[in-house]
């Protein structure tokens, strides 16, 4: 397993928003999980915000090209991270975090 500081731009942290960035949604999502599962205690993860402040930190990487926007209404509910391009052109990502 490849380790990956939050607050580093590491090769497997580049590559992993890489993949959430280019469409390789399943890959982003099974590569999140295995990071969560190897490298985080379940002990530190007994909530959902856990997940969010995990997964804010690593988006913390592409800051420069999107605003990170927390807890954003919409409509009849709550979108816990939105990801929202600053060139319009690019997609925007919705995370909701849901704890299993």
């Amino acid at each position: 397993m490849r380790n990956c500081l939050i607050f580093s731009e590491s090769d497997f942290c580049i590559g992993l928003i890489g993949d959430m960035i280019n469409g390789n949604y399943e890959k982003f999502r099974l590569e999140i999980r295995e990071l969560l599962k190897n490298a985080i205690s379940f002990r530190n993860l007994k909530e959902e915000n856990s997940y969010y402040l995990f997964v804010i930190g690593l988006v913390s990487i592409i800051s420069e090209n999107y605003f990170v926007k927390s807890n954003v209404e919409s409509g009849d509910g709550i979108s816990d991270l939105v990801l929202k391009p600053k060139d319009k052109n690019k997609k925007a990502f919705i995370f909701e975090f849901k704890k299993r």
